[in-house]
């Protein structure tokens, strides 16, 4: 009998060869069914799925070891957020786009609307704005995912300290260089044309 964990490996391979779309495998919508419910208070089997999708290269065992909470699995985690916020040469976003077909966060948005009643959707939910916000989109999608995610759990404390990080401007590090990267550009084009220098922080 495949587990919830083997549902969501399962679909990360089925990504990994191919886009996959719901709605058209009715087993497959059953099993992703059933383990977007679980997601709602798994947050081990969270963290795998969101540790999975964006970072491609993470084995089967690692990923079950997160999946199960177990060993060195809260470890790994850390050192992966760690390094996404203090390292400005990894690009989740680049990772994911050369391994993944499609768009993950939306993915999951089409898994939500699997679910029924829709306020059982969250956990689902709670992974695009996760992945959204991790893979460095720009804030107004970001947002789309959180509002989805606020329309069946206002109170989400995930989509809570996403809205923090938001207001105040916290993002991967390899987002903060390239909006540092493009000020400097922009700077020296305006200094070239003997205008002032930019002050203040890019409008996001």
């Amino acid at each position: 009998m495949m587990t919830h964990s083997d549902t969501m490996w399962d679909l990360f391979e089925r990504m990994r060869a191919g886009q996959v779309r719901t709605k058209e495998n009715q087993l497959l919508d059953d099993r992703l069914r059933a383990t977007a419910i679980a997601l709602n208070s798994d947050w081990g089997l969270f963290d795998a799925t969101v540790m999975k999708a964006t970072v491609p290269s993470l084995r089967r065992e690692e990923f079950e070891v997160i999946a199960h909470a177990t060993g060195q699995g809260p470890d790994r985690v850390f050192a992966h957020l760690s390094r996404v916020f203090d390292d400005p040469s990894h690009d989740v976003y680049h990772q994911m786009a050369t391994a993944w077909h499609q768009s993950v966060p939306h993915l999951f948005e089409d898994i939500a609307d699997l679910v029924r009643p829709m306020s059982k959707s969250y956990g689902a939910l709670r992974v695009a704005a996760a992945i959204s916000y991790l893979e460095g989109d720009p804030p107004a999608l970001v947002k789309h995912f959180m509002d989805g995610l606020f329309h069946v759990a206002p109170t989400d404390p995930l989509r809570m300290n996403l809205s923090i990080a938001l207001i105040n401007g916290i993002s991967p590090a390899n987002v903060r260089q390239e909006h540092a990267d493009s000020l400097t550009r922009e700077n020296e084009d305006a200094m070239s044309l003997g205008m002032p220098p930019m002050s203040g922080r890019l409008s996001r």
